[in-house]
């Protein structure tokens, strides 16, 4: 085992996100958008059983108070 080259050096290996773009998750949602999707292409499969809930507006803060862990209840 003799002659070997070794690489001191690892390329890292690029993200398919931006870290602020990530963090953008952790920020409150100030305005909504509403429009209509018109083409639909597909339909939904029939073994397809379920119920969708839609939350609330996103805020994670409350009248400027950050909330730091939103899904904590606190008795």
């Amino acid at each position: 085992m003799e002659n070997l080259t070794l690489s001191t050096s690892v390329p890292r290996p690029s993200t398919a996100y931006l870290d602020h773009n990530w963090a953008g998750g952790h920020q409150s949602l100030t305005e909504e958008y509403d429009y209509w999707i018109d083409e639909i292409e597909g339909e939904i499969p029939q073994e397809l059983k379920g119920t969708v809930f839609r939350n609330g507006p996103g805020l994670l803060d409350v009248g400027g108070t950050p909330l730091y862990h939103p899904l904590m209840v606190t008795a």
